[in-house]
């Protein structure tokens, strides 16, 4: 019985000292990274400013990241919505997806 009970103080003992790290640890920011997911420096030297040749007014809806480029989506600019597919190695533009393409005029590539 006198064991049982050196073993409960024991392993008490143990959760107050993890429970204090945790709170310590969450206090001082342990849990967060501090590194940006993609460095924008690497990222601008890989092609610099990138032009997306698009009419005045348009309005950039999502970027959204795929295996080696970013699908951009976007709306406005007196045309119809549309995908833009970019290589973010080279910054060239692999191709448009546009919406109702003939009723704004546009035609295909």
């Amino acid at each position: 019985m006198n064991a049982a009970k050196i073993l409960v103080w024991v392993m008490s003992g143990m959760l107050v000292a993890l429970l204090a790290v945790l709170v310590v640890g969450l206090s001082l920011g342990w849990h967060k990274d501090d590194q940006p997911l993609v460095s924008t420096v690497a990222a601008e030297q890989a092609f610099g400013l990138l032009d997306l040749e698009q009419p005045r007014g348009t309005k950039i809806d999502s970027v959204s990241p795929v295996a080696g480029g970013l699908v951009v989506t976007l709306s406005g600019g007196g045309l119809a919505p549309r995908i833009i597919l970019i290589d973010t190695i080279s910054g060239n533009v692999h191709g448009q997806i546009s919406i109702n393409a003939s009723e704004s005029g546009e035609t295909k590539r």
